[in-house]
């Protein structure tokens, strides 16, 4: 082949590949073109914990939370009880509060007027309901004893009071009546191991029993006992 064809061919083939180079290239810009970019990813509008920890906001920021437990059906109740007690005591249907006679005779007393040393228990004494008319204050020596008592009716009237003591004198078949009586009458008297002082005091419209286990005070003690219930009345 001469030199002229081979020249020819040369150029031929050159001319294909920059064809072939150019066409390759025009197709991966194509490519480029038309592919699609991802959209980006839509914001969430549902609140995470994440997002609600420390925005002071609870996730249901419209919920009402539960009332705190509270006491106030039982303070009702306790005024409501107050204010019947009350209504029922002025009209007349409930029972009025028993005479008060806890001041009457103390533990401190028994202890500076008698020198017991013992235990002294608060009791009471059975037959005759406390009411606005009686009661009974009682401090019960070791071992469930009889220990010391008073007990104290107190009358509308003074005469009322009188007869009172009058019938007592009755049921006291061994009584005593005292020379130089406390209060304006008394006796003493005595069974069953126990000492009575009964006196009787027509300023206060009263009549007081004051008793003492035997073995535990003598007649001066129980004379000193009686002679501070009566500083009392």
């Amino acid at each position: 082949m001469s030199s002229v064809s081979r020249t020819s061919a040369l150029a031929r083939t050159l001319v294909q590949t920059l064809a072939l180079t150019l066409a390759l290239a025009s197709c991966s810009r194509g490519s480029s073109d038309t592919e699609t970019t991802p959209a980006p990813a839509e914001a969430s509008t549902e609140a995470t914990p994440a997002d609600n920890a420390g925005s002071g906001t609870p996730p249901e920021a419209g919920a009402v939370p539960p009332p705190a437990p509270t006491n106030a059906p039982l303070v009702v109740r306790n005024t409501v009880a107050s204010a019947d007690r009350e209504l029922a005591q002025r009209l007349g249907l409930a029972p009025p509060d028993p005479l008060i006679v806890s001041d009457l005779l103390t533990h401190a007393d028994i202890r500076e007027l008698v020198g017991y040393r013992g235990e002294l228990t608060i009791s009471t004494l059975p037959g005759i309901a406390p009411s606005p008319l009686y009661n009974v204050v009682r401090l019960s020596s070791d071992g469930g004893g009889y220990g010391f008592a008073v007990q104290l009716w107190r009358d509308d009237q003074e005469r009322q009071s009188t007869a009172r003591f009058t019938r007592l004198q009755e049921t006291y078949i061994d009584r005593i009546p005292e020379a130089e009586p406390l209060g304006n009458e008394a006796f003493r008297g005595e069974f069953d191991g126990i000492r009575h002082y009964v006196f009787l005091h027509s300023l206060s419209r009263s009549v007081a029993t004051v008793s003492c286990q035997s073995d535990l005070c003598d007649n001066i003690h129980l004379r000193t006992l009686a002679e501070r219930v009566l500083s009392r009345l």
